[in-house]
């Protein structure tokens, strides 16, 4: 049952492409009677190589910062004391309550009219910016499910068996929570 449910997500994960792919090989007929486009002429008509480009160089920018900003909350959770880290746990995970779209009009609106900076808050880094922001809660959750399953002992064991922190950190950590990072990734991508 588990088999075919997760079989079923994947198949509807696809059935866009499939849908597209589909359209390419039994292309629909033109209702005035005209002769429909190839695919080279839709493709150099609409510019699809420089929107494929940006929208993967966004995808890519935005999972990165976001695993990477999660990440460092993760651990912040659950290896830092601090007064006040309840409240800033329960603030960065409030972003998602908030669509992306939502905080994009906002930020525009407030950044752009600040007459101090030297740009405009739009395009491709307003996009990555804001699409970071609303995915980082995702790669803090997830890292830190695993880090909460991550014992600090054995960092501390690996220090004072005279490892460095980064090499405490790739020997005791790392291996226990690098498919948590990959999947934070692949959520936010």
């Amino acid at each position: 049952m588990i088999r075919l449910l997760g079989l079923l997500s994947v198949l509807l994960t696809m059935a866009p492409l499939i849908g597209i792919a589909a359209l390419i090989v039994f292309p629909p007929q033109d209702p005035f009677g005209g002769a429909p486009p190839s695919l080279s002429t839709l493709v150099a008509q609409t510019g699809l190589t420089k929107l494929f480009f940006n929208s993967m160089m966004v995808s890519v920018l935005s999972a990165v910062f976001a695993t990477v900003f999660g990440g460092w909350l993760a651990w912040v959770e659950h290896r830092s004391k601090y007064a006040g880290k309840k409240w800033l746990i329960a603030l960065s995970l409030i972003l998602l309550a908030t669509p992306s779209y939502i905080l994009a009009a906002t930020l525009a609106s407030r950044l752009n009219g600040l007459t101090f900076l030297p740009f405009q808050f739009e395009g491709l880094f307003a996009a990555i910016v804001c699409l970071t922001l609303v995915c980082v809660p995702y790669g803090q959750l997830t890292i830190s499910s695993a880090l909460a399953r991550v014992s600090a002992s054995e960092e501390q064991a690996a220090i004072m068996l005279g490892a460095s922190s980064v090499e405490a950190f790739q020997v005791a950590i790392w291996p226990q929570i690098k498919d948590a990072v990959a999947l934070s990734f692949f959520i936010s991508f």
